[in-house]
């Protein structure tokens, strides 16, 4: 099975993720590849990332701010698109071969992506599963474990479809607003259900 797992800001993500990890299964996150990504550039990255950029998105060290990033692309589409440009090709191989990785070892594969339904990574994957927990939830998780403010969060939100259109589009849901045991009885079900 090759799954992809998406879901809104603050949704519990990462809880899914790591289930299916302690499971056995091979577990791809996105946001940790764009941030190796970029923690890490290539000398053509680098260029591109100054062409489009400047040395805007830099500290005095020459190395890569990540509030910058933050300042420079979130609420702001076009410098946005600009980003994922950059970032894209190298994710998109990550991902391929991740894939092919699970496929030609038979292993089951859980891929974390945010902005799955947003770029069209549906075909890639045998299922994919929405988490869902609502706003007024992930808010409060985003302002206490992230320590974002609700500008931020909003503005990072502004990026992704609404976490209902998500659940409406997944092949499998995940309703994660009470315990951990609660999101991982659902996940268990879905185990069940697939190895039918």
């Amino acid at each position: 099975m090759i799954l992809g797992i998406t879901g809104a800001i603050g949704g519990g993500k990462s809880l899914i993720s790591d289930y299916f990890f302690r499971r056995g299964w091979r577990v791809f996150n996105a946001d940790g590849v764009c941030r190796s990504l970029w923690q890490s550039p290539g000398p053509a990255m680098m260029e591109q990332i100054r062409r489009d950029f400047g040395g805007t998105l830099f500290d005095d060290a020459g190395k890569f701010d990540r509030a910058k990033i933050a300042d420079a692309v979130f609420g702001d589409p076009e410098a946005m698109k600009k980003w994922l440009a950059i970032l894209y090709p190298a994710l998109n191989a990550a991902l391929e071969k991740e894939i092919r990785l699970c496929r030609e070892t038979g292993k089951n594969g859980a891929f974390e992506i945010p902005l799955l339904f947003e770029n069209h990574y549906e075909t890639k994957f045998d299922a994919t599963m929405a988490v869902w927990a609502g706003r007024a939830l992930r808010h409060l998780r985003l302002r206490e474990k992230r320590h974002l403010d609700e500008k931020e969060i909003f503005r990072r939100e502004a990026l992704q479809m609404p976490e209902e259109k998500k659940l409406e589009l997944a092949d499998y849901a995940v309703i994660n607003t009470a315990s951990v045991a609660f999101a991982e009885t659902q996940l268990e079900m879905f185990e069940s259900h697939i190895n039918l």
